[in-house]
Formats: structure tokens, C-alpha cells, sequence
């Protein structure tokens, strides 16, 4: 799960799906990448939930890719976004994802099996880690169609056509 530690992230929501699933999936990880404001008090949480053998915190990377290609799964549960990368970076990798509906645009790519209700993505967060974990090719075809479309719309050879149309436009 890479984000910077503020609110909007919601890290202390991952915290309580590691806290649900620790003996469901003994061998679970969750690995939390980035800097910011609460990291502290989310280490605090982790230690204090007695979790600190499911959950590791690393500062931020630049080789985050490495992190991509030993993960089994990148989350993002953050209630806000933008166009965000970790979920496009992931799915290059072939990486299952998961991410909240109606939040930045992971709708216009994500297949639906791929995505989390934004309020409340516990139960589904929780279900869908299950399943994975008991098949690892559990979401194999949803990241393929997911990729090949995150990739049809932003792929510099696209965006850089739309760019080129533009801009002779403006000429």
C-alpha cells in the first residue's frame, strides 16, 4: 500500500482489515510504503494492535517497482484521488489491484471485480484478499482487461496523438 501518511490514505482502515484477516491468512504482510504527517501514529497503531509481524512501514522508494513485482496485491483505499499511479504502475506489472469506486479515475479502467465500495471496503476488501489468497490467478483475466484499457487510454503514443492535435489547434 503506497501513499503518503495523511488522513485521506486511510491507512487505520488497513490496519483493521489486517487485524480481521491475521488468522484467516496467517502468512498475510502489508507492507506500507511512503512518508507524511501520521506515520508515526500509525507505527504506534500497528505496535499497539500487536501487529508488527503483519504489517511493515517503509519510507518512500523510487524503486517502488521492485516492491510491484514481490506483491501478490496493491491496495489503495484512499477516499480521494486524483489520476493516480500506484494502480497504473501496478497493473504494468500484471498485479492484481484494488481501489474505492467514485474515487479519482480508477472507474475508467478498473474492471468492476476491481474495485471496493468507497464508504464501507472492509467486507469487501476482506472477501476479495480471501480469494486471492486461496487462488492466486483468483483475478487474472479482470487485471488483463484492466491493463489493456488503462493502457488504451494512457499511453504516451495515445495521450501524445491527442497532444499533437491540440496543439495544432492552438497553432
Amino acid at each position: 500500500m503506497p501513499g503518503r501518511f495523511i488522513d485521506a490514505k486511510r491507512h487505520e482502515l488497513a490496519i483493521e482489515l489486517v487485524k480481521q484477516l491475521k488468522n484467516k491468512i496467517p502468512h498475510l504482510h502489508l507492507i506500507f510504503i511512503g512518508n507524511g504527517l501520521k506515520k508515526q501514529s500509525i507505527t504506534n497503531s500497528i505496535i499497539q494492535h500487536g501487529l508488527d509481524k503483519h504489517i511493515s512501514i517503509l519510507d518512500y522508494t523510487t524503486y517502488i517497482s521492485d516492491f510491484y513485482k514481490i506483491s501478490d496485491l496493491v491496495i489503495q483505499i484512499s477516499i480521494s484521488e486524483a489520476s493516480n499511479n500506484v494502480i497504473k504502475e501496478a497493473l504494468f506489472y500484471d498485479k492484481p489491484v484494488l481501489a474505492c469506486k467514485k474515487v479519482g479515475d480508477f472507474e475508467d479502467y478498473l474492471h468492476g471485480e476491481l474495485l471496493l465500495d468507497k464508504q464501507d471496503p472492509l467486507k469487501q476488501l476482506e472477501k476479495k484478499i480471501v480469494s486471492l489468497s486461496k487462488d492466486q490467478n483468483y483475478y487474472k483475466l479482470q487485471v488483463a482487461q484492466s491493463k489493456t484499457k488503462m493502457i488504451s487510454l494512457f499511453d504516451m503514443q495515445n495521450v501524445g496523438k491527442a497532444y499533437d492535435k491540440i496543439h495544432q489547434k492552438l497553432k
